[in-house]
């Protein structure tokens, strides 16, 4: 159900939603599913969500990842001249309370909240990092019109164009194929 080949956790974020019959699905609408997202996404060491209100939760990750989306929209349109996001990043940085500790020799940070705020930290984190460490020519939109999916490009020489070649590529292959088939028998 879900995938997680965008290369980063925020990157993965944005993408628990598609693009279906022309209309944007969302992959977690309901509060177990974003449960079992952040499980699958290697998000552990997260306490029990006794007393969550799930649906506050949902609207709150669906805001994070909204604007997440629409950095990822601005920095991957070479037409559009990114907003501040440095600032966005910092506002959600700051609202997260917390301490460091060494963790298996690592200095680490813990979020002193609740299970929100420990579930989400870990996506503000790898958004975080991107920034200040990630190159961000390498966060690219899927080349498939029909897919609305990023991914940061770990290729060697960075041209990797779809999101998943199995799905998004092989799907422009054949229509090239097609297509090409399709002109080859009219001239006939």
């Amino acid at each position: 159900m879900f995938s997680y080949y965008g290369g980063l956790l925020w990157v993965d974020f944005i993408n628990t939603e598609r693009l279906e019959q022309g209309q944007v699905e969302d992959l977690i609408p309901e509060f177990p599913l974003f449960e079992r997202w952040l499980q699958e996404a290697g998000v552990d060491d997260l306490p029990e969500p006794a007393g969550v209100d799930g649906r506050q939760a949902l609207q709150k990750a669906a805001g994070l990842r909204r604007q997440l989306r629409k950095m990822a929209e601005e920095l991957t349109d070479p037409a559009v001249v990114p907003g501040d996001w440095a600032a966005f990043l910092n506002g959600e940085l700051a609202a997260v309370k917390g301490h460091w500790q060494i963790h298996e020799g690592k200095a680490v940070f813990v979020p002193d909240g609740g299970w929100l705020e420990r579930a989400l930290w870990p996506v503000l984190q790898s958004a975080m990092l991107f920034w200040t460490e990630g190159d961000r020519a390498r966060l690219k939109a899927c080349s498939n019109h029909a897919c609305i999916k990023y991914y940061y490009d770990t290729s060697k020489n960075g041209t990797r164009r779809w999101c998943r070649m199995e799905t998004c590529g092989n799907r422009a292959k054949a229509r090239r194929h097609y297509s090409k088939r399709k002109g080859a028998s009219q001239d006939e």
